[in-house]
């Protein structure tokens, strides 16, 4: 993609018990694997063969979904109007479709299986460009990372840089998402009073989304200065493995994307298919001075990077990880969130009316298609 995101998690409000016209879709969907706790606690979870699972409010386990975000977008910025614009032009929708593609293909091999995907508005510098949000059930890292990749390689030229998120225990990132009761120009013009430079945007009938990824901290300030400042509905913050691959250099990206597929296929064989060290820390190109021949978006993505490598969780011990972990939930509990799982927190109006109950968005004059 030319944008780098995260993505959205939610507690279900299905009741509980299967459809019971479609017996084997459900069966399907609900397999689960052998090793789940016998008694697990609401909010529990497990993680195996790299797939988290979490035991939900109707007392079933569920499979806790992964996000990546791609773009279409091969040209310049566009102000957020021609981003909303550009989702019903045909390239964005051939790309959207051949993005559910690639996850059926993968999640028919690896398992999974495609919850949603979505327009948003990938959010750079003030700059904006038309994206597409995809929620994967029940993969693990290396396969969302190789589904991400396959992404990119579907714009002619390829995409410069994909990114993904991944929920995770004791991890060093953190994903903020949110439902403001404000128009996507008002987002605008808060984000801008914070410097709020890299983020996601989804505008919706009842207001608009954002989803920001970074280091846990800076996030969990970050949404904290939001929140005194905005109609927040409800949040979540969620803590995982952030991770955004590709290259200025559109030829060196594809042949990065075809490395990770490559990896998918070579930690498959190790059976070795969870590795939370990011592509990024991997491979940081970031690191040298910008190039006064980068555009817009290499400039953003490398300053991003930059100060994601800068967090220094990286290189200390796993005992010190985990007591960063332990004193951030104090700090998020005392503030007012509670717990939702094992790696997330939510305001408490989280469970009022869920993150998931939005009516498509459509702007005048537009026509969308989803």
């Amino acid at each position: 993609m030319d944008s780098c995101r995260g993505r959205f998690c939610f507690l279900s409000r299905r009741p509980a018990g299967p459809p019971p016209s479609l017996p084997e879709q459900f069966r399907e969907r609900y397999a689960l694997p052998e090793g789940l706790p016998k008694n697990p606690q609401i909010g529990q979870t497990a993680t195996i063969g790299g797939v988290t699972y979490q035991f939900n409010e109707n007392r079933r386990w569920q499979k806790v979904s992964s996000g990546i975000f791609a773009s279409p977008n091969v040209g310049p910025s566009m102000s957020l109007a021609q981003a909303i614009q550009a989702w019903g032009k045909s390239e964005h929708v051939q790309a959207k479709q051949q993005y559910r593609q690639i996850v059926a293909e993968y999640t028919q091999k690896h398992g999974g299986r495609l919850r949603r995907i979505s327009d948003v508005v990938g959010y750079w510098q003030g700059d904006a460009e038309n994206s597409v949000y995809t929620e994967i059930d029940g993969v693990s890292f290396p396969v969302l990372r190789a589904i991400a990749a396959e992404m990119g390689l579907v714009s002619d030229p390829p995409q410069m840089y994909v990114a993904v998120f991944h929920t995770q225990e004791e991890a060093q990132h953190a994903r903020w998402s949110a439902l403001l009761r404000h128009s996507l120009e008002e987002v605008q013009s808060i984000l801008k009073a914070e410097g709020i430079n890299n983020c996601t945007l989804k505008p919706v009938k009842s207001g608009c989304r954002i989803i920001l990824c970074g280091k846990r901290r800076k996030v969990k300030s970050v949404a904290a200065w939001i929140g005194k400042r905005s109609k927040v509905a409800h949040s979540r913050l969620a803590m995982g493995v952030f991770d955004a691959f590709g290259d200025e250099n559109r030829q060196n990206a594809a042949d990065t994307y075809h490395q990770v597929i490559h990896d998918l296929e070579r930690e498959r064989m190790k059976l070795d298919v969870h590795s939370d060290v990011p592509f990024f820390i991997q491979n940081p190109w970031y690191l040298k001075p910008d190039d006064p021949n980068w555009d817009w978006k290499t400039k953003a993505v490398a300053a991003m990077l930059r100060d994601l490598y800068e967090d220094d969780d990286w290189r200390v011990s796993p005992e010190e990880r985990k007591r960063r972990w332990e004193e951030t939930g104090k700090e998020l509990e005392a503030e007012g969130y509670i717990r939702l799982d094992e790696y997330s927190w939510g305001t408490p109006d989280i469970l009022e009316g869920g993150e998931d109950d939005d009516e498509p968005y459509e702007p005048d004059g537009a026509s969308i298609i989803a």
